[in-house]
């Protein structure tokens, strides 16, 4: 857990950045674990569609090319783990 007043003591160009976005968002200290709690569960609910929507392209895009589809499924993997951890 990050310590009570960490971020704004820290003085970096990143918590800088994160103070910044929190005031421009009109994000409350106090209430900002309700935030994130709310955009967790967004992401449960939006994540699976994404995740149907990118599938169903992917069979689409192999099937013109069925001699190409493990370099596909290869290619969409990797940089969906790039993706995720960026």
């Amino acid at each position: 857990a990050i310590p009570e007043g960490a971020i704004e003591e820290e003085g970096s160009v990143v918590s800088g950045v994160i103070l910044g976005l929190q005031n421009m968002a009109g994000i409350k200290k106090s209430k900002a674990w309700m935030n994130y709690a709310a955009l967790v569960s967004l992401g449960g609910v939006v994540g699976p569609f994404l995740s149907s929507a990118v599938v169903y392209w992917i069979k689409a895009v192999s099937s013109k090319c069925p001699e190409r589809t493990n370099w596909i499924g290869l290619n969409c993997g990797i940089f969906g783990q790039i993706a995720t951890v960026s």
